[in-house]
This record gives C-alpha cells, sequence and structure tokens, in this order.
C-alpha cells in the first residue's frame, strides 16, 4: 500500500491499536535505504544501469549505494531520484529512508528541486535552473 494511503488511514483511525491491527504489516522496524530503492525500483520496472546513466552517478559507486554498501550524500540520493523519474512524494521517501532531511520548499535549492521534480524536468535541465538562480548544482 502506498504510504499516502497509509498516512490517511492512520489518520482517521480512532486509536494506534486499531490502526496497527488493519494495517502493521506494512510497517517495518527499519526501511532501509536500499530496501526502498529496491521497492521504487521495482515498482518502476527501471534497469539500473538506466538509473545510474541518468541519475550522472558513477556505476561502481552506483552500485555500491544500490546495495547498501555506500551511504550516499543527500545530493547524490537526490540525483538517484532524477535518474528513477520520482514523484515528489517517492523522492521524500526515498530521503528519509537514507538519513537526510525531506525536501522543503522554505530552502531556496530545495524549492528549485521540488519543481524540477513536480514538473519532470531532468537532471540537466533541474541543474540549469539551479545555475540560473545562483544556487549549487546537484554533483
Amino acid at each position: 500500500m502506498e504510504t499516502v494511503k497509509l498516512v490517511e488511514k492512520l489518520e482517521s483511525s480512532d486509536s494506534i491499536d486499531h490502526y496497527l491491527d488493519a494495517f502493521g504489516e506494512y510497517c517495518s522496524e527499519a526501511f532501509s535505504f536500499s530496501e526502498c530503492f529496491q521497492e521504487l525500483f521495482e515498482k518502476k520496472k527501471l534497469k539500473k544501469m538506466e538509473v545510474l546513466d541518468r541519475a550522472h552517478i558513477e556505476r561502481v559507486y552506483g552500485h555500491e549505494i544500490i546495495r547498501g554498501k555506500k551511504n550516499p550524500s543527500r545530493d547524490k540520493v537526490l540525483l538517484m531520484s532524477f535518474g528513477m523519474l520520482l514523484t515528489v512524494p517517492e523522492a521524500q521517501m526515498l530521503l528519509r529512508h537514507s538519513g537526510h532531511s525531506p525536501l522543503t520548499p522554505k530552502v531556496r535549492r530545495d524549492a528549485v528541486i521540488l519543481f524540477a521534480l513536480a514538473h519532470g524536468v531532468n537532471w540537466s535541465d533541474m541543474n540549469e535552473l539551479l545555475m540560473d538562480n545562483d544556487l549549487p548544482e546537484l554533483v
């Protein structure tokens, strides 16, 4: 079940016990970045090489990230989000599971990145938007 739906069910539940009884199977103690990545990867039916190429991440390093052997920086997680053509909620979930803060529209650089994700802008054009606004590129 999608996270958005689970949040709706949680908010409308009259007790945490009722929620966990009904939807506990969707909860885990720990959901790692690599597990989250794998779930999104399978959902979107992507090829790892295409993702890494679109993300502009070196392949060996990218595979180490995917396997959970490397802890990616926030920028690398965002690059993976662009490589996977994620929606804003999917990218936010990937950020959370990597231990990084989600994007916020209150931060200029984040606002540009959020805009690019929401509008399906590719990595190159997104970096151009960042440069046009005198903000650091995603690299």
